[in-house]
């Protein structure tokens, strides 16, 4: 999925808030809020009204498959005494890696990147990765992001 444009969720059109696991998806889908909220629905077997806040790792990846997507782990610090911080991985990232578009959960937020770009609920819109926040939070978990 290497050099596929992010899209800059519309989170105006929802009256629901949005939080940093339904942004991520609705950044790599382009899809509204209300498709995002009905997908996870439907992908988890949730009621349709239910109000989706934070989610579990395993919530949101049945999200992306749902999606058409197909999220491959490339590393799982979780239990290491040593997570790297955002910016160190992005700094040891080598070759085909920095091409590549990635989920990456931090310390209790889920951010995108996809080559020199960055976003997340804070941003709202692409940035490139000099200028992203959270450099300084752990990496928990990372995903490369495939189409299926």
């Amino acid at each position: 999925m290497s050099r596929r444009q992010l899209k800059t969720p519309d989170t105006k059109s929802s009256k629901k808030a949005v939080f940093c696991g339904a942004f991520s998806i609705m950044a790599l889908t382009g899809k509204s809020h209300d498709e995002v909220h009905a997908g996870l629905c439907k992908a988890n077997n949730w009621h349709p009204n239910i109000s989706i806040r934070g989610l579990l790792n395993s919530d949101l990846l049945r999200g992306l498959r749902h999606f058409g997507f197909n999220p491959v782990k490339v590393a799982n610090y979780r239990w290491s005494k040593d997570r790297p911080t955002l910016a160190r991985w992005i700094d040891e990232r080598r070759g085909e890696e920095k091409h590549h578009c990635y989920l990456i959960h931090i310390t209790g937020h889920y951010v995108v990147i996809n080559g020199n770009e960055f976003i997340d609920t804070f941003t709202r819109v692409a940035v490139k990765l000099d200028d992203c926040p959270h450099r300084r939070a752990r990496v928990v978990n990372v995903w490369r992001i495939k189409n299926k």
